[in-house]
Protein backbone atom coordinates (compact mmCIF):
# COMPACT_ATOMS: atom_id res chain seq x y z
CA UNK A 1 0.00 0.00 0.00
CA UNK A 2 1.12 3.53 -0.61
CA UNK A 3 2.77 5.37 2.26
CA UNK A 4 1.33 8.86 2.56
CA UNK A 5 3.72 11.72 3.19
CA UNK A 6 1.34 14.05 4.97
CA UNK A 7 2.12 17.73 4.65
CA UNK A 8 1.34 18.65 8.22
CA UNK A 9 0.34 22.20 8.97
CA UNK A 10 -0.20 21.75 12.69
CA UNK A 11 1.28 19.10 14.99
CA UNK A 12 3.03 15.93 13.78
CA UNK A 13 2.63 12.96 16.12
CA UNK A 14 4.04 9.44 15.93
CA UNK A 15 2.69 6.49 17.89
CA UNK A 16 4.20 3.01 18.11
CA UNK A 17 1.78 0.07 18.27
CA UNK A 18 3.19 -2.76 20.36
CA UNK A 19 1.30 -5.88 21.47
CA UNK A 20 -2.01 -4.16 20.84
CA UNK A 21 -1.18 -1.25 23.15
CA UNK A 22 -0.63 2.30 21.88
CA UNK A 23 1.95 4.50 23.55
CA UNK A 24 3.03 8.03 22.73
CA UNK A 25 6.60 8.56 21.56
CA UNK A 26 8.59 11.75 21.62
CA UNK A 27 10.23 12.34 18.26
CA UNK A 28 13.51 14.18 17.81
CA UNK A 29 13.55 15.51 14.26
CA UNK A 30 17.09 16.92 14.31
CA UNK A 31 18.37 13.88 12.41
CA UNK A 32 15.98 14.29 9.48
CA UNK A 33 17.67 15.30 6.22
CA UNK A 34 15.55 17.79 4.27
CA UNK A 35 15.97 17.41 0.51
CA UNK A 36 13.99 19.22 -2.16
CA UNK A 37 12.80 16.53 -4.57
CA UNK A 38 12.58 18.75 -7.63
CA UNK A 39 13.60 22.29 -8.54
CA UNK A 40 10.68 23.55 -10.60
CA UNK A 41 11.83 26.10 -13.19
CA UNK A 42 8.33 27.57 -13.31
CA UNK A 43 7.86 27.90 -9.55
CA UNK A 44 4.91 25.53 -9.94
CA UNK A 45 3.11 24.16 -6.92
CA UNK A 46 3.93 20.60 -5.89
CA UNK A 47 1.59 18.58 -3.68
CA UNK A 48 0.05 15.12 -2.95
CA UNK A 49 3.39 13.31 -2.40
CA UNK A 50 3.40 9.53 -1.94
CA UNK A 51 6.29 7.10 -1.66
CA UNK A 52 7.04 3.41 -2.07
CA UNK A 53 10.58 2.20 -1.49
CA UNK A 54 12.95 4.53 -3.34
CA UNK A 55 10.36 6.12 -5.64
CA UNK A 56 8.55 9.34 -4.71
CA UNK A 57 5.55 10.52 -6.75
CA UNK A 58 3.74 13.86 -6.62
CA UNK A 59 1.35 16.19 -8.44
CA UNK A 60 2.83 19.35 -9.96
CA UNK A 61 1.36 22.33 -11.77
CA UNK A 62 2.77 23.12 -15.21
CA UNK A 63 2.98 26.38 -17.24
CA UNK A 64 -0.33 25.74 -19.03
CA UNK A 65 -2.32 25.67 -15.80
CA UNK A 66 -2.64 21.90 -15.90
CA UNK A 67 -1.42 19.53 -13.23
CA UNK A 68 0.83 16.58 -14.06
CA UNK A 69 2.25 13.59 -12.18
CA UNK A 70 6.01 13.47 -11.60
CA UNK A 71 8.21 10.86 -9.96
CA UNK A 72 11.78 10.68 -8.70
CA UNK A 73 14.12 7.73 -8.17
CA UNK A 74 15.95 8.47 -4.92
CA UNK A 75 18.79 6.11 -5.89
CA UNK A 76 19.63 7.65 -9.26
CA UNK A 77 18.38 11.14 -8.40
CA UNK A 78 16.50 11.31 -11.71
CA UNK A 79 13.01 12.77 -11.88
CA UNK A 80 10.52 12.48 -14.75
CA UNK A 81 7.07 13.56 -15.83
CA UNK A 82 4.98 10.38 -15.74
CA UNK A 83 2.89 11.05 -18.84
CA UNK A 84 2.58 14.17 -21.01
CA UNK A 85 -1.01 15.32 -21.32
CA UNK A 86 -3.03 18.49 -21.77
CA UNK A 87 -5.51 17.22 -19.17
CA UNK A 88 -5.31 17.56 -15.39
CA UNK A 89 -3.69 14.67 -13.53
CA UNK A 90 -3.87 14.22 -9.73
CA UNK A 91 -4.24 11.82 -6.78
CA UNK A 92 -1.22 9.57 -7.50
CA UNK A 93 -0.55 6.29 -5.72
CA UNK A 94 2.36 3.89 -6.18
CA UNK A 95 3.18 0.25 -5.51
CA UNK A 96 6.45 -1.16 -6.84
CA UNK A 97 6.83 0.02 -10.44
CA UNK A 98 3.12 0.75 -10.97
CA UNK A 99 1.74 4.25 -10.54
CA UNK A 100 -1.99 5.04 -10.70
CA UNK A 101 -3.68 8.43 -10.88
CA UNK A 102 -6.87 10.17 -11.94
CA UNK A 103 -6.98 12.20 -15.16
CA UNK A 104 -9.60 14.17 -17.05
CA UNK A 105 -10.20 13.24 -20.68
CA UNK A 106 -11.09 15.61 -23.52
CA UNK A 107 -14.80 15.33 -22.64
CA UNK A 108 -14.25 16.32 -19.02
CA UNK A 109 -14.72 12.79 -17.67
CA UNK A 110 -12.42 11.74 -14.83
CA UNK A 111 -10.72 8.38 -15.46
CA UNK A 112 -8.19 6.18 -13.64
CA UNK A 113 -4.90 5.43 -15.38
CA UNK A 114 -1.99 3.13 -14.55
CA UNK A 115 1.60 3.20 -15.81
CA UNK A 116 4.47 0.81 -15.19
CA UNK A 117 7.61 2.97 -15.01
CA UNK A 118 9.86 0.00 -15.84
CA UNK A 119 8.09 -1.27 -18.96
CA UNK A 120 6.51 2.06 -19.93
CA UNK A 121 3.15 0.37 -20.47
CA UNK A 122 0.18 2.53 -19.53
CA UNK A 123 -3.55 2.83 -20.09
CA UNK A 124 -6.94 3.27 -18.52
CA UNK A 125 -7.75 0.90 -15.67
CA UNK A 126 -11.40 0.64 -16.72
CA UNK A 127 -13.30 1.80 -19.81
CA UNK A 128 -16.37 2.86 -17.85
CA UNK A 129 -18.17 5.96 -19.14
CA UNK A 130 -18.82 7.06 -15.53
CA UNK A 131 -16.49 9.29 -13.49
CA UNK A 132 -13.76 7.58 -11.49
CA UNK A 133 -11.60 9.12 -8.75
CA UNK A 134 -9.28 8.65 -5.75
CA UNK A 135 -7.27 5.54 -6.78
CA UNK A 136 -5.05 3.50 -4.49
CA UNK A 137 -2.79 0.57 -5.37
CA UNK A 138 -1.00 -2.22 -3.53
CA UNK A 139 0.60 -5.13 -5.35
CA UNK A 140 -1.75 -6.19 -8.15
CA UNK A 141 -4.86 -4.55 -6.66
CA UNK A 142 -6.14 -1.11 -7.69
CA UNK A 143 -9.17 0.45 -5.98
CA UNK A 144 -11.10 3.62 -6.81
CA UNK A 145 -14.38 5.50 -6.41
CA UNK A 146 -16.77 5.28 -9.35
CA UNK A 147 -20.05 7.06 -10.02
CA UNK A 148 -23.07 4.81 -10.36
CA UNK A 149 -26.73 5.50 -11.09
CA UNK A 150 -27.36 5.32 -7.34
CA UNK A 151 -24.36 7.37 -6.14
CA UNK A 152 -20.72 6.37 -5.68
CA UNK A 153 -19.35 2.85 -5.24
CA UNK A 154 -15.89 1.33 -4.73
CA UNK A 155 -14.46 -0.75 -7.56
CA UNK A 156 -11.27 -2.78 -7.83
CA UNK A 157 -9.10 -4.33 -10.52
CA UNK A 158 -6.66 -7.22 -10.27
CA UNK A 159 -3.79 -6.39 -12.64
CA UNK A 160 -2.75 -10.04 -12.80
CA UNK A 161 -6.14 -11.48 -13.76
CA UNK A 162 -7.57 -8.28 -15.36
CA UNK A 163 -10.76 -8.88 -13.35
CA UNK A 164 -12.74 -5.74 -12.47
CA UNK A 165 -15.50 -5.80 -9.89
CA UNK A 166 -17.54 -3.81 -7.41
CA UNK A 167 -16.33 -4.27 -3.84
CA UNK A 168 -19.73 -4.22 -2.11
CA UNK A 169 -23.09 -3.52 -3.74
CA UNK A 170 -24.93 -0.82 -1.86
CA UNK A 171 -27.29 2.11 -2.35
CA UNK A 172 -25.18 4.06 0.15
CA UNK A 173 -22.35 6.37 -0.92
CA UNK A 174 -18.86 4.83 -0.72
CA UNK A 175 -15.66 6.90 -0.67
CA UNK A 176 -11.96 7.00 0.37
CA UNK A 177 -10.86 3.50 -0.76
CA UNK A 178 -7.47 2.14 0.33
CA UNK A 179 -5.94 -1.32 0.00
CA UNK A 180 -3.03 -3.44 1.20
CA UNK A 181 -3.43 -5.86 -1.71
CA UNK A 182 -5.48 -8.34 0.34
CA UNK A 183 -7.99 -6.10 2.07
CA UNK A 184 -9.97 -3.12 0.79
CA UNK A 185 -11.09 -0.45 3.24
CA UNK A 186 -13.44 2.45 2.57
CA UNK A 187 -15.85 4.98 4.11
CA UNK A 188 -19.56 4.36 3.58
CA UNK A 189 -22.60 6.48 4.45
CA UNK A 190 -25.52 4.56 5.95
CA UNK A 191 -29.22 5.36 5.61
CA UNK A 192 -29.11 7.46 8.79
CA UNK A 193 -26.41 9.68 7.31
CA UNK A 194 -23.54 8.31 9.41
CA UNK A 195 -20.19 7.68 7.73
CA UNK A 196 -18.75 4.32 8.79
CA UNK A 197 -15.54 2.50 7.83
CA UNK A 198 -15.91 -0.92 6.19
CA UNK A 199 -13.37 -3.51 5.06
CA UNK A 200 -13.47 -6.52 2.77
CA UNK A 201 -11.19 -9.55 2.60
CA UNK A 202 -10.66 -10.29 -1.10
CA UNK A 203 -9.73 -13.92 -0.40
CA UNK A 204 -12.85 -14.80 1.59
CA UNK A 205 -15.22 -12.19 0.16
CA UNK A 206 -16.31 -11.28 3.71
CA UNK A 207 -17.00 -7.60 4.41
CA UNK A 208 -17.82 -5.89 7.68
CA UNK A 209 -17.74 -2.65 9.63
CA UNK A 210 -14.54 -2.01 11.58
CA UNK A 211 -16.70 -1.10 14.59
CA UNK A 212 -20.42 -0.87 15.35
CA UNK A 213 -20.97 2.68 16.54
CA UNK A 214 -23.25 5.68 16.13
CA UNK A 215 -20.21 7.96 15.75
CA UNK A 216 -18.91 9.28 12.43
CA UNK A 217 -15.87 7.47 10.97
CA UNK A 218 -13.70 8.54 8.02
CA UNK A 219 -10.10 8.86 6.70
CA UNK A 220 -9.24 5.11 6.79
CA UNK A 221 -5.77 3.71 6.12
CA UNK A 222 -4.42 0.14 6.20
CA UNK A 223 -1.11 -1.68 6.38
CA UNK A 224 -0.76 -5.42 6.95
CA UNK A 225 -3.40 -6.34 9.56
CA UNK A 226 -3.94 -2.89 11.05
CA UNK A 227 -6.65 -0.43 10.03
CA UNK A 228 -6.65 3.14 11.34
CA UNK A 229 -9.35 5.76 10.96
CA UNK A 230 -10.80 8.97 12.40
CA UNK A 231 -13.79 8.68 14.73
CA UNK A 232 -15.82 11.51 16.25
CA UNK A 233 -16.70 11.55 19.92
CA UNK A 234 -18.75 14.35 21.49
CA UNK A 235 -17.81 16.65 18.64
CA UNK A 236 -14.10 15.78 18.80
CA UNK A 237 -12.11 13.55 16.43
CA UNK A 238 -9.64 10.88 17.55
CA UNK A 239 -7.61 8.24 15.72
CA UNK A 240 -8.62 4.62 16.26
CA UNK A 241 -7.05 1.39 15.07
CA UNK A 242 -8.16 -2.22 14.71
CA UNK A 243 -6.01 -5.33 14.70
CA UNK A 244 -7.74 -7.64 12.21
CA UNK A 245 -6.03 -10.71 13.68
CA UNK A 246 -7.20 -10.18 17.26
CA UNK A 247 -10.23 -7.99 16.61
CA UNK A 248 -8.96 -5.51 19.20
CA UNK A 249 -10.09 -1.89 18.70
CA UNK A 250 -8.57 1.02 20.58
CA UNK A 251 -8.01 4.75 20.46
CA UNK A 252 -4.37 5.53 19.70
CA UNK A 253 -4.07 8.64 21.81
CA UNK A 254 -7.00 10.36 23.49
CA UNK A 255 -6.82 14.10 23.05
CA UNK A 256 -9.04 17.15 23.49
CA UNK A 257 -7.65 18.34 20.14
CA UNK A 258 -9.07 17.03 16.88
CA UNK A 259 -6.98 14.49 14.96
CA UNK A 260 -7.17 13.79 11.20
CA UNK A 261 -5.52 12.12 8.19
CA UNK A 262 -3.87 9.05 9.76
CA UNK A 263 -1.25 7.10 7.85
CA UNK A 264 0.20 3.73 8.88
CA UNK A 265 3.30 1.77 7.93
CA UNK A 266 4.35 -1.24 9.99
CA UNK A 267 4.15 -0.25 13.66
CA UNK A 268 4.17 3.49 13.02
CA UNK A 269 1.11 5.71 12.77
CA UNK A 270 1.31 9.39 11.88
CA UNK A 271 -1.48 11.94 11.72
CA UNK A 272 -2.36 15.61 11.71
Amino acid sequence: MRTKLIMLLTVFVVVIISCGVASAATVNTNHIAKVKLSNSETNADQFEPVVDGKIVVWTQGDPRIHTSIYYKDLVTGLSHKLLSSNQDQSKPSISGSNIVWQQENSKGQICIYCKNIVTGKYGRVSNSKLNQASPDISGNIIVWEQDTFNGTSIYYKNLKTEIIGIVKKSNEGQFEPVTNGKMIVWTQYDLKGYSLVYYKDLATGISNKVLNTDEFQFNPAIDNNHIVWVQTESGNSNIYYKDLKTGKVSALLKSKHSQFLPSIKGNIVAWQ
